[in-house]
């Protein structure tokens, strides 16, 4: 049972806090400390005014939307293909309801004096299109090219809510339901809310019946209010400590095989390669889950760590990683984004077992998860790493992972749902897995299409497929026994260097790592590692020594070595 007179003291506590000028809040927050009241036992007060300065969260993303309004790397998008009969007035009416009962859907952000805020509208129109395509002669290409239209179109921010709904009929009984958020106003956790309410919404009017939900407790903009005053007043100081004691030193940066040299400003175009796991995969990683007491997403993430080791032979990684900061019951039911970025640690050995690492990497989630509230934005600063020109701070690569739902179930229809591409790349490499109800997984690469070629991405995929397979079968085995390649695999295809022109050699293929990433490691034998670069260098003295010597083209020269760095030296 509740306690009542607890609960509105509490209440009046937080309000209290809320009001007061930030130095004043400081020192508020640390009376509370010494009294051992914990803040995240206070409720988020409720406001009534629309509008609020923006979430922490938010911020970064406003501000990466302003330096490119064109951008869509931050648009987030479903497509539904429907097979059976859609009622479009019905679904028009859910989506109004959908829109006044969150207020995310009617927020738009306006700056003054370069500080944004949260201004939500009373009264705006659905951002709903329609399209009937029954009497066209190619539906389907056109309702793909309606369906990317509605992805790649920027949004207004200051003049209209941040999403859309566009339901195409392409034939009787045959719709494609397309929705797109940006990221400021919903994330993932958003998506599939969304969705569930509509469902339950549109099935509730087709009965004749009225959807009662409860009120929600608060708004977005509610939250952000409070997020940022706690966070000023010190309430997260302690986990930001956790997270400069963890990152702080040397800041290494993944090298991976690129394709192209890295642009001083990346235009965040990109592509995507897809995979699914194969059944007898699914199986064998809900076994050794379960064997160890790790999640399946744990399994995945130190599958991807042991894969970066093995392309990159660096042993200290860095990933981004989304966290979801829904721990308040307030913010359950919100549409809106609460996700933070955290920084994954990962320091790896060869003869390390996968079972070694899948431990360290449940004990790395399950710290980061106990430390979610720190916006990223201020561990970086905190730290304050060296920039890099093109490149995130920090991190990279990118690795997030979703449990699918049935959110969307409704009498009547038959559904199969898909995520649309947004053809951008917030980062170098991403990798997005999902588990569905039945325990299959699949997943996609996002990769920034100016450095890495698709065949590469394609080549990294089926990597990590096989070499999870591997890691699966022998998990306590040294990682660095276990192959990237299927045995079945009997020749390699040297790749086209611009399309017509096929490299044939090793030694030209070597060349152009050598121009275009020359701090990427190329050997690794031991504690020794050799660079691309500094491999060149070397063979390149050691033909010219020979030449020296008097040796000429086309003749033998025998190497008796052993397989050491030297050796491929002397063979390059």
């Amino acid at each position: 049972m509740i306690n009542t007179s607890y609960s509105n003291s509490a209440e009046a506590l937080a309000k209290r806090f809320l009001a007061l000028p930030p130095d004043k809040q400081q020192q508020f927050y640390n009376k509370l400390r010494q009294q051992g009241v914990d803040f995240k036992a206070l409720p988020i007060p409720t406001g009534a005014d629309n509008q609020a300065p923006l979430s922490l969260f938010q911020q970064g993303l406003w501000v990466l939307h302003e330096l490119d309004t064109a951008n869509t790397a931050y648009h987030i998008a479903g497509a539904i293909q429907i097979t059976g009969h859609v009622d479009v007035n019905t679904v028009r009416s859910a989506f109004t309801a959908l829109m006044l009962r969150h207020d995310s859907l009617r927020s738009v952000f306006k700056a003054e004096d370069g500080l944004a805020s949260i201004n939500i509208l009373t009264d705006c129109d659905l951002p709903f299109i329609y399209h009937d395509l029954t009497n066209h002669f190619d539906a389907e290409a056109e309702a793909q090219v309606l369906a990317e239209t509605a992805v790649l179109t920027p949004f207004a921010l200051a003049e209209q809510p941040a999403w859309r709904l566009v339901v195409i009929k392409r034939a009787e009984h045959d719709y494609e339901l397309n929705l797109v958020l940006h990221h400021l106003i919903a994330d993932g956790w958003s998506m599939t809310l969304l969705l569930s309410e509509f469902a339950e919404l549109y099935q509730a009017e087709l009965n004749g019946v009225s959807a009662e939900r409860a009120k929600l407790p608060i708004r977005y903009a509610d939250y952000a209010r409070w997020q940022r005053a706690w966070t000023a007043a010190g309430a997260y100081d302690q986990q930001l400590a956790y997270w400069t004691d963890l990152l702080s030193g040397e800041q290494p940066v993944i090298e991976l095989p690129y394709d192209y040299p890295r642009p001083n400003q990346p235009r965040q175009a990109g592509g995507r390669i897809t995979f699914s796991l194969s059944e007898t995969a699914n199986q064998a990683l809900a076994t050794l889950a379960q064997e160890y007491q790790a999640s399946p997403f744990m399994v995945l993430l130190a599958g991807f760590a042991v894969l970066l080791y093995r392309y990159s032979g660096q042993t200290d990684l860095r990933l981004g990683l989304p966290l979801a900061t829904r721990q308040r019951p307030e913010t359950q039911q919100l549409i809106g984004y609460l996700v933070n970025t955290v920084v994954f640690v990962c320091r790896i050995q060869g003869q390390d077992s996968f079972v070694s690492v899948l431990s360290q990497t449940k004990q790395r989630l399950l710290d980061a998860e106990a430390h979610p509230d720190v916006p990223f934005e201020h561990v970086v600063d905190a730290i304050n790493p060296e920039r890099r020109l093109g490149q995130n701070p920090l991190f990279q690569i990118l690795v997030n992972h979703q449990q699918i739902t049935d959110s969307l179930a409704i009498h009547g229809w038959h559904i199969q749902s898909q995520q649309l591409d947004n053809r951008a790349a917030q980062f170098d490499l991403s990798l997005d897995t999902q588990q569905d109800r039945h325990g299959h997984i699949n997943g996609f690469f996002t990769y920034a299409s100016e450095l890495f070629a698709a065949n590469t991405i394609q080549r990294l995929s089926d990597a990590y497929q096989h070499l999870l397979s591997e890691l699966l079968a022998a998990p306590e085995q040294p990682i660095a026994w276990h192959s990237l390649v299927n045995q079945d695999f009997v020749s390699y295809r040297m790749e086209y260097l611009d399309g017509t022109e096929q490299v044939s050699y090793v030694h030209q293929r070597i060349h152009m790592m050598a121009q275009s990433q020359p701090n990427a490691i190329a050997l690794i034998d031991g504690e020794t590692r050799l660079s691309y670069g500094e491999l060149e260098r070397q063979s390149n003295r050691l033909a010219h020594s020979l030449q020296h010597s008097g040796l000429k083209p086309d003749d033998i020269v025998g190497l008796v070595l052993s397989r050491t760095v030297n050796s491929v030296v002397a063979m390059l």
